[in-house]
């Protein structure tokens, strides 16, 4: 049945963002990255910045590729399925906003904060950003056949948007405004198309818990002997 396959395709997808967080610390140059990251970020808010640049901008547009690539279900359709999904991560950002495990002692400031204007709030719209941006990407990276040099180039674009940022300990604010407007973002956004996803698409699908497990979970910089 089409609702099942849309589903299927939909579990690939969130399976597989999650393994690529599970290998961080098996990639090199991810742990350089991760490295700078925590020498130069001292807040928690900064820190769930930089990682959730790092996991949407690269590693999305690459999971995405290869989901695409599968052709489990159509590409139109599992665009419309990608797209009606995103407001998932507004509730989980809200749910999220004064929890201490991500924001630490900032939470406690962040109580007195409207839920609309928190920063939890800027943080997920300016995710949702990048997630559109990511499905362009990854359209493009599914088509070409050295897909390796394109992801190299991805990571390249990435990391020199970012690094000086976090090297220059920029604050928060400015660093979304400058990782917002870096050329790794392509503002290009898509407008929802066709009908929506079946009702109870995206139930039991476990991307809260892992949204969350991402935000709560520090990553590891271990050394390894396997290099990406």
């Amino acid at each position: 049945m089409p609702e099942e396959a849309e589903a299927a395709w939909f579990h690939e997808l969130i399976d597989g963002f999650q393994r690529e967080y599970e290998l961080w610390s098996t990639s090199a140059r991810i742990r350089r990255y991760l490295d700078a990251v925590h020498r130069h970020c001292e807040s928690a808010p900064m820190r769930v910045i930089c990682f959730a640049y790092l996991h949407v901008v690269y590693d999305l547009p690459r999971v995405i590729a290869r989901t695409l690539r599968s052709g489990r279900i159509s590409r139109q359709r599992a665009r419309e399925v990608y797209a009606k999904a995103g407001p998932l991560l507004l509730s989980v950002f809200d749910r999220c906003h004064t929890d201490p495990a991500i924001w630490g002692w900032y939470a406690s400031l962040f109580r007195f904060v409207p839920r609309r204007f928190s920063v939890s709030r800027v943080l997920a719209y300016w995710i949702l950003a990048h997630r559109a941006a990511a499905w362009i990407k990854a359209e493009t990276l599914a088509e070409v056949e050295d897909h390796e040099h394109y992801e190299l180039d991805l990571w390249v674009r990435m990391e020199a948007a970012a690094l000086p940022q976090i090297e220059q300990r920029a604050g928060m604010i400015a660093l979304l405004g400058w990782l917002s407007t870096a050329d790794t973002l392509g503002m290009v956004l898509y407008r929802d198309a066709g009908s929506a996803p079946k009702p109870g698409l995206h139930k039991g699908v476990p991307q809260t818990q892992k949204i969350t497990h991402f935000l709560t979970e520090e990553p590891t910089i271990e050394s390894s002997q396997t290099n990406h």
